[in-house]
Order: C-alpha cells, then structure tokens, then sequence
C-alpha cells in the first residue's frame, strides 16, 4: 500500500492556513477605525498701523480773541517737546510791550490819585471840628465833603483803567490752557498765526494709540480686545499692552502706511481707538506721533 504518513502534514498546514485567513479576515473586519484628523483653518493675526496720540488728542495752541490780527509772535519762553502747565505762558506777542506800557500808566494814575484821598479825609474831619465850633460855615464843610465825593469817584475810574488795561494785556501773550507738552510750533518769531494756529499741544501724561484697520478685518474685533504695540522704527523698546476702546465704524482712505508691509494706497480703512495699559514702564509722553504696530490678540 502506499505510504499514506504525509496526509496528516498536509491537513495539519491546511488548517494552519484556514486559521490564519479567517484571522486576517476578522482583524480587517473589527480593527479599530482611525480617526480623521480634523484640520483647523489658520486664522490669520490682525495687525494695524496706528499711531501714539495724547488722550484727547491734539489741541491746536491760538492767539488770544480781541488783538487786530495784525500780531506776531515775538518771543518763545517753551520748546517744542518741553513739559507745560496750565496757565503758563508760553509765547509773547508783538503788541505785548504797547499793552504792558499801557498797564504800566494806569497804575501810575492809580497810585497818585489815590495819594491825594488821606489829605482830603484829614481835611473834612477838621472841617467837622471847625463846623461844630463855628469856625467855618456849612457851605464851607460841603465843599471838602464834594472833594472826597469825587477822589473816590476818580478812584473808581482809575481802577476800572487798570483792570481794562490788564485784561487787553493778556491778548498780548498766549497761555496753556492744559498740563501737557508743547509738541509743535508753527509760528516762529516774526511770524503770524497759520491756521492750524501758533502751536500744538496735548495731554500726554496719558496716551492713546488710534489705529488704522482694513476694512476685511474690522469683523474680526471687538471691544475690549487685547493687543499689543511695538513702535515702527524705534522711539521705545519692547511691547505695550492695550485694550480695543472703541471702534469708530466710519470707513475712510488709509493715510498710515508701513515701511515694510502692505502698502495698498487704495485699501479702505476703519478707525479704532486703543486705551494703553502699561505705558508707564516707557517714557513715550515725547513720543505722540510715532507710528506703531498694532497686533491684536486672536
């Protein structure tokens, strides 16, 4: 008979094989599934250009009403970026020397108008005496009386000279009306008023950042939005925290422009206004002006 030993190896190989598709087969049926990885859009940081302002923003410095409009400025006593107080004078004007000389005579007809009132008192109390003894008639009395009636009136007069003459010199010098800083002169000495005024100043002890954002962006904030400031082409080093304050809403021509990024003459612009956090780790107050860059927190 055949040798039939080989049968049991082959059967045993076959059910091998048997076991092993039906593994791979259930494996591809119950393996766990992968899960999809889900790709996030990237979304794109807003920046802005913008620049540091005083809170209240610029106040254009003018000559005082009621001069001829014919005045220049004469003299200076602050420079441009000097720290300024409320009340200080801060220019002299070429009609201040006629003004002051004015002031200068009213309070000399003042000083001796006033000189001659103690004689006259001195005179009617004797007269009183001279009356109740009969020395001298009642006429007499009322003629030193109608002396002193009408010093006093020169008095008067005189005063109210001096007080017309003081307030005309003040339109002869031109006063700060905040605590700030000088951060502009238009007019130099020998000149006139321009438009814009003799000068611009502004509180700078507090600044603000207005910036400048694309209109496809404007969506994208709100307020109460962080950001962070880095000046453009130096000025301060390191970053400034600010807060979104307000958003204008009224969408305009750009006027702002980078020296290194998106430089569209033609985008669209809306105007927003950041209230600093930490500005007093820098000295900006000489800084109003500087161009910044503004990142907004996503």
């Amino acid at each position: 008979m055949p040798e039939t030993s080989g049968k049991p190896k082959l059967r045993k190989a076959a059910t091998i094989a048997l076991l092993l598709g039906l593994g791979i087969g259930a494996w591809g049926i119950f393996r766990p599934k992968p899960v999809p990885k889900v790709v996030q859009p990237l979304t794109r940081q807003v920046t802005a250009l913008g620049r540091l302002t005083p809170e209240g923003g610029l106040v254009p410095l003018a000559i005082p009403s009621g001069t001829s409009g014919s005045e220049v400025v004469e003299q200076w006593f602050a420079k441009e970026g000097e720290a300024i107080r409320e009340g200080q004078v801060l220019a002299k004007l070429s009609n201040f020397s006629e003004l002051n000389s004015s002031v200068r005579q009213a309070q000399s007809k003042l000083k001796s108008t006033k000189a001659l009132l103690p004689f006259l008192e001195v005179s009617e109390s004797r007269g009183k005496e001279l009356f109740k003894g009969g020395a001298i008639s009642e006429e007499e009395l009322a003629k030193t009386t109608a002396k002193i009636i009408e010093k006093r009136a020169d008095i008067q007069a005189a005063e109210a000279e001096l007080t017309k003459a003081q307030s005309q010199l003040n339109t002869g010098q031109v006063r700060s009306p905040i605590n700030g800083r000088l951060i502009r002169i238009y007019s130099f000495p020998g000149m006139k008023a321009t438009d814009e005024g003799i000068a611009l100043i502004g509180r700078t002890d507090k600044m603000q950042v207005w910036a400048q954002v694309f209109q496809t962006d404007i969506n994208k904030l709100k307020p109460g939005q962080g950001a962070t400031i880095t000046a453009e082409t130096g000025g301060f080093n390191g970053t400034l925290k600010a807060n979104l304050n307000a958003i204008i809403g009224q969408v305009s021509d750009r006027d702002l422009f980078s020296i290194s990024s998106n430089n569209d003459v033609n985008a669209r612009v809306v105007l927003v206004k950041l209230d600093l956090q930490n500005s007093s780790q820098f000295d900006i107050t000489s800084l109003s002006g500087l161009n910044v860059t503004v990142r907004f927190d996503s």
